[in-house]
């Protein structure tokens, strides 16, 4: 790495977000996002014309919860219906997060690190994804999340992640050892510290010199 450039991954605090701390609903999936962000919409949106109806004709009995402060009226409106609800502006975020069955990012716009994935994953719930989501995360599709583009794609693989009981425990614990090695909070604020400490030292050692010199 060029020197004087550090990257410090984004973190997720992994006493907060607990590996299999809630009950897990069998049948429940959640998408759990900012909603008046518009990829973020797009993305809700584009899950529930495109990939619930494949879903919901193959298995009649799953939910979906779309859960995220502000939604606009596109997206509120689908509350009730085919059995989606959405939940606007939720205290805490991991109790429905972590109690689904898959955690789906269905994205299709670019938009950075998804904080999502890396939450679902700590929380011990297996991850639907498009492969946009994954640029700055160093996972390896079908070991730590599955990866899907297209509406049939991501039904099929939300179905394989319910289904396949050994699938889903390699997902759960690769998901959950990627964040731990990679995202872990307090090991990011360490390397932090170290950084800030090393530009103050050079800071000081440069204002010597200036002294020294003048």
């Amino acid at each position: 790495m060029q020197k004087g450039i550090h990257v410090v991954p984004n973190a997720v605090d992994l006493e907060l977000f607990g590996c299999q701390q809630f009950e897990t609903q069998k049948n429940l999936i959640v998408f759990c996002a900012k909603l008046d962000y518009f990829p973020n919409q797009d993305a809700a949106l584009y899950f529930v014309r495109s990939v619930w109806p494949l879903l919901r004709a193959r298995r009649s009995e799953l939910q979906l919860e779309i859960v995220g402060s502000n939604p606009p009226r596109s997206v509120s409106e689908l509350n009730g219906k085919n059995n989606i609800r959405v939940l606007a502006s939720v205290r805490d975020v991991r109790p429905h997060v972590g109690r689904a069955a898959v955690a789906v990012c269905p994205i299709r716009l670019r938009a950075g690190t998804q904080f999502k994935v890396l939450e679902a994953m700590a929380l011990g719930v297996p991850v639907v994804a498009t492969r946009i989501c994954c640029p700055g995360l160093a996972v390896e599709p079908g070991k730590h999340l599955l990866v899907a583009d297209t509406p049939e794609e991501f039904a099929s693989a939300v179905e394989l992640a319910l289904d396949n009981h050994s699938l889903r425990a390699n997902l759960i614990r690769a998901g959950r050892d990627y964040v731990e090695r990679n995202h872990d909070w307090t090991e990011c604020v360490r390397v932090l510290c170290d950084v800030y400490a090393e530009a103050r030292a050079d800071f000081e050692g440069s204002r010597e010199v200036l002294a020294l010199s003048q």
